[in-house]
């Protein structure tokens, strides 16, 4: 994802310096962001990146809000200031014992999770498909132009802090992958039995989606709703029209690039 391991820098302005500059455009725009969000001038925030300066506590608690930063991430940023700030040898020892415990951590995680696996457990299916917004995150990152996580995060009308713990859990699942500080869409697949119980919750997931967008439906939107009677011959016909139909659509997108997010909820059953 657009969000670094901060367990694999040396000091938190390192840190601070590959956030800035994985962010799109190489960065432009994201001191004064930045800034804006710690209450700080941008010209004190350039003098943190040079080494001129230090966060403040206070500060570096706002800057882990603004990245998205878990409980234990945050942690290590804050002793990782605290560390440059320390005023004696004494407590500089001490939270470089800490940090590198924590670094340590971080490292064996990793290593017990090892490879991902392609195929998602009943476990991860029911997290996958808790919300329709882990597929959408997925589908963004099929994009030409992947959204940073700060454009998903308003797009989705998640937190941030929500939206990293998303992802996080689709990284490590193969669901997503990460690429040059992006993320991208994973090799994992997350097409469900028919009839299982996630069919019907994705199905669901979707569906209620769609109601909330009913009122504010637009012109290049279709949304197509009519009870009928026919024939059982005539019925027969219908339905493989819409299968044809779904066939030819999956074929365009199959060799179709990634401009654009949609989709297609198709239904038709007996009325009683």
């Amino acid at each position: 994802m657009n969000k670094l391991q901060i367990w694999q820098f040396p000091n938190y302005r390192e840190y601070v310096k590959a956030f800035v500059q994985y962010q799109p455009n190489g960065g432009r725009g994201q001191a004064s962001k930045i800034s804006s969000a710690l209450g700080i001038h941008t010209t004190l925030f350039s003098q943190i990146l040079n080494g001129h300066r230090d966060l403040t506590l206070e500060q570096a608690s706002l800057f882990c809000d603004f990245d998205g930063m878990n409980g234990a991430e945050a942690d290590l940023f804050l002793n990782m200031v605290s560390f440059e700030r320390a005023g004696n040898e004494s407590l500089r020892k001490k939270l470089k014992k800490q940090i590198e415990d924590q670094k340590s951590s971080f490292a064996e995680i990793r290593k017990r999770i090892g490879p991902v696996s392609k195929k998602l457990t009943t476990y991860d299916q029911s997290v996958f498909y808790s919300s329709w917004k882990y597929s959408a995150i997925r589908m963004l990152a099929s994009l030409n132009k992947v959204p940073d996580l700060n454009e998903m995060a308003q797009l989705l009308g998640l937190s941030r802090q929500r939206l990293t713990e998303m992802v996080e859990f689709m990284l490590e699942k193969d669901l997503l992958i990460e690429e040059k500080g992006r993320i991208r869409i994973g090799a994992a697949k997350t097409h469900v039995e028919k009839k299982s119980q996630w069919e019907v919750r994705h199905h669901t997931n979707w569906r209620t989606r769609n109601l909330t967008r009913l009122e504010t439906i637009a012109d290049h939107e279709i949304c197509f709703t009519v009870p009928f009677s026919c024939t059982k011959k005539d019925y027969e016909k219908i339905r493989e029209l819409l299968f044809r139909a779904i066939e030819e659509a999956a074929k365009i997108v199959g060799e179709s690039n990634g401009e654009e997010t949609h989709v297609l909820c198709m239904d038709l059953f007996d009325m009683i």
